[in-house]
């Protein structure tokens, strides 16, 4: 994902991590979704019951889903829990992030038709939508169900909102067609 939150997760949020060390008693865990953010999971949160050996629940370099436990952002500490996720949160939160990463497709494909970099679309339009949204899919959802102001109503550029408008739409349009 291109765009990172400058911010610390929400105590109970399910997060998308990259593990990165594994050490006897815990896992250090970079979290996608943040930028810069490091999560630790303690041994006692990997699973349930006794653990004989970390490396049979996960692997360096392996995307995990975790739940977050704890927030200090004085320390910069985040606890995070992969026991506390259960299936079907771990798919919904993997099937969110595949929404999402289509959702980013939608503004690269306005970033070539504007002549405008990723980087500053995400400036002009991607932000606002965050802000707004949290996730630009639900924006997307919103666009389409008839709202289509919103995006200059969020103050973004004409040019840029006329275009995303324009892909939005068309795109579900070919869906339906497709059904």
């Amino acid at each position: 994902m291109f765009y990172k939150k400058e911010t610390y997760p929400r105590i109970s949020e399910l997060v998308i991590c990259t593990v990165k060390k594994i050490l006897p008693t815990s896992i250090f865990c970079d979290l996608d979704e943040y930028l810069k953010k490091e999560g630790l999971i303690h041994i006692s949160e990997i699973a349930p019951g006794r653990i004989r050996n970390i490396r049979d629940y996960v692997v360096e370099n392996k995307k995990i889903v975790c739940k977050v436990i704890g927030v200090d952002e004085s320390k910069g500490h985040i606890d995070i829990s992969l026991r506390r996720v259960n299936e079907s949160e771990r798919l919904g939160k993997l099937n969110d992030r595949k929404q999402e990463e289509k959702a980013e497709k939608l503004l690269e494909q306005v970033a070539k038709k504007t002549s405008i970099s990723l980087e500053e679309i995400y400036q002009k339009a991607g932000k606002r939508i965050i802000e707004e949204f949290s996730l630009l899919n639900t924006c997307y959802k919103k666009l389409v169900s008839g709202d289509e102001k919103l995006l200059t109503n969020l103050g973004i550029d004409k040019k840029i909102a006329s275009e995303l408008t324009k892909i939005v739409l068309n795109r579900r349009k070919l869906k339906s067609s497709q059904n």
